[in-house]
């Protein structure tokens, strides 16, 4: 199994890099912003705080991207370079193939949600008791798990169904923009109260976005050719 880590960690590489990269880059804008407003002048506590949250909202964002990277990559890869045939004929079980790699991709999206809801919930009240984000939007951390989500399973399907990384990649970031909207329109189509459109935009995106990840893989275990 170690085995079997090392090398999906080592088919990651890419996409781990750039997640650790989107990782960072909401703080390095912020700590920017906040010497380009404040300087040369020390900004407030509490507006450090407050800079400090809407990074780890915006980095809670980005971390969507990220796990479509890692999902749509993870099996793609070996399909489109040839390594997954080699990989069949080695005594590993089809089981132990597909765990470690959603090991790998749980790692890295659960490396970026504990450094972001740290940051929130953790740095910002330390720093201001009332910090509070700059973005105006109801239940961020909710509303970015069920992003993160939805493009994970699609994802994590089309790199299992295709042999096209960057096709896989693709269709998870794809599903983030048009399942919500596809909900949007057609709740004002049927006059949806917008309360009641909220939640269904939301059970919609956990509904497809588990359905990627069951359904990708039941059809990587019960599949014959690699």
């Amino acid at each position: 199994m170690r085995t079997l880590l090392r090398k999906d960690l080592r088919l990651s590489r890419l996409p781990l890099t750039v997640s650790v990269s989107l990782l960072f880059v909401p703080y390095f804008v912020v700590a920017a912003m906040l010497y380009q407003v404040y300087a040369p002048d020390l900004p407030s506590r509490g507006a450090i705080a407050d800079y400090v949250a809407s990074a780890a909202v915006f980095g809670l964002m980005f971390s969507a991207a990220g796990a479509g990277l890692l999902a749509g990559n993870i099996v793609a890869c070996e399909r489109a370079d040839g390594s997954a045939v080699f990989l069949a004929c080695r005594p590993v079980s089809r089981l132990q193939v597909i765990v470690s790699k959603l090991g790998v991709v749980a790692a890295g999206i659960g490396l970026m949600w504990f450094v972001h809801t740290a940051a929130l919930f953790g740095i910002a009240p330390l720093l201001a008791t009332d910090a509070q984000p700059y973005m105006n939007i109801d239940d961020p951390v909710g509303f970015a798990a069920a992003v993160t989500v939805v493009t994970t399973g699609v994802s994590w399907f089309a790199s299992i169904v295709t042999r096209s990384p960057s096709l896989a990649i693709s269709a998870g970031l794809g599903a983030a923009f048009l399942v919500p909207w596809l909900v949007y329109l057609v709740g004002l189509w049927i006059d949806v109260a917008p309360d009641d459109l909220t939640t269904t935009r939301t059970f919609t995106q956990w509904a497809v976005g588990s359905s990627g990840l069951l359904g990708g893989t039941y059809i990587y275990l019960k599949r014959v050719e690699p």
